[in-house]
């Protein structure tokens, strides 16, 4: 599952962003990591998250 941020119109940041994430074999957990960049710039790391279903 990848989600990106690239049309201009899209928000009012001046960077793009893109996610991309993993469900588990139970589909009970998605594993993920956000990345960042500036103008032409290389991705960078922004931040890595785990999401867990509950009850």
């Amino acid at each position: 599952m990848d989600r990106t941020r690239e049309s201009p119109h899209f928000t009012p940041l001046d960077f793009r962003q893109r996610f991309t994430g993993t469900f588990s074999e139970d589909a009970n957990t998605i594993t993920g990591a956000w990345e960042v960049r500036f103008d032409e710039g290389e991705w960078e790391h922004d931040l890595t998250l785990t999401y867990r279903r509950v009850g």
